[in-house]
């Protein structure tokens, strides 16, 4: 291990969640105040170095006033939910001003090709 931090993401990068996939992998969500977004990684660690490697980061949401207040809950070893607050969508016909709808996205690692895709938005 090194005593020098590795910054992975954006200095200005608020609530960070993380989730476990398997005994060697995790995933990542944060928002970015840099580019007022929800970002997601997927990552792996090394047992035998605990180095880290982590994929680049996707976007899943444009920050909306509240989609700030996100989580994150893992399912398989290729597969976990990204869940946050739409302030856009509307609620009961209404605009939603403040925590508006929750909006929950599946998202699938495909590490063959270190990518990451989204389904499911509801």
């Amino acid at each position: 291990l090194s005593d020098v931090p590795v910054q992975y993401a954006s200095v200005y990068s608020v609530n960070p969640h993380i989730t476990r996939l398997s005994d060697s992998s995790f995933a990542i969500s944060y928002y970015s105040n840099t580019s007022s977004e929800l970002l997601t990684r997927y990552g792996t660690v090394d047992s035998s170095t605990l180095d880290v490697s982590l994929s680049k980061s996707y976007r899943y949401a444009t920050d909306y006033n509240y989609s700030v207040y996100s989580s994150i809950v893992g399912l398989t070893d290729s597969s976990y939910l990204l869940l946050y607050f739409d302030s856009f969508v509307s609620v009961n016909n209404t605009q939603a001003g403040g925590s508006g709808a929750l909006t929950v996205i599946l998202a699938t690692i495909h590490a063959d090709s270190h990518s990451i895709s989204f389904s499911n938005r509801s």
